[in-house]
């Protein structure tokens, strides 16, 4: 494999939309999609590789990722809708919040394999973490034979990523120019499991299986956190 080299072509097409509502009546949002296309000049095999003679093969990046945010502030205390007269003490207590959301999710990365042998498609309908793909059609390539299957295909991809993170903030005056600042983190809120990509080695026991957690992404994670603000 041979990246960032000169000579080496790139083709990239996406379609990218995104919609936004500007703050209003305490509430706004945005939300960004991107659809594309990649391919790649790369060696083959080892055989490309020696004659130098790259091929346009496509690129395993998610095709599909959509992400949202918002902010909305919950409609109770001093300056909002409900309960704008309420006591001090009860509006410390329950007004002023705000909640943001963010949201991501994206299609899995296509599954690339080395050199083996492969009798059709593996893609099968219904993966489980158990079974990703059909790994019966699979066989250990013979000795000093070319490679014969593609880098990887049309509908085969690791798990998607699903994820909403959310933050709780209030802030409290103490005079005039001086506000103190709560905010409450949670990360991954419901506690998904993100899978890592299946065992994609034909000699390995777990081959088809998904059996780590994808690396950077974590359970539900919850963060603290209280500021001054002058």
């Amino acid at each position: 494999t041979e990246t960032l080299t000169a000579g080496l072509n790139n083709r990239y097409r996406s379609l990218q939309m995104q919609f936004q509502r500007p703050f209003a009546n305490g509430f706004n949002f945005t939300v960004g999609y991107n659809y594309n296309r990649e391919r790649n000049e790369e060696f083959f095999d080892e055989q490309d590789f020696y004659l130098r003679n790259p091929t346009y093969q496509p690129a395993r990046n998610a095709r599909h990722r959509i992400t949202g945010a918002a902010i909305y502030e919950i409609p109770f205390g001093k300056g909002r809708r409900f309960m704008s007269g309420a006591p001090k003490a009860l509006d410390y207590a329950f007004g002023g919040w705000s909640i943001a959301p963010l949201f991501t999710y994206n299609t899995g990365l296509f599954l690339r394999f080395g050199t083996v042998t492969v009798n059709g498609d593996p893609t099968i309908d219904e993966p489980t973490r158990q079974r990703w793909f059909d790994t019966s059609k699979f066989t250990v390539q013979p000795a000093f034979t070319r490679r014969t299957n593609p880098f990887q295909y049309p509908k085969l991809v690791g798990p998607n990523t699903l994820n909403l993170d959310m933050t709780l903030a209030k802030e409290f005056p103490i005079t005039e120019k001086v506000k103190f600042e709560i905010r409450m983190e949670g990360y991954n809120v419901s506690n998904s499991f993100f899978g890592a990509d299946p065992d994609l080695n034909v000699n390995s026991p777990t081959f088809g299986r998904i059996v780590q957690q994808r690396g950077g992404l974590f359970g539900r994670q919850l963060q603290y956190t209280g500021r001054i603000i002058f």
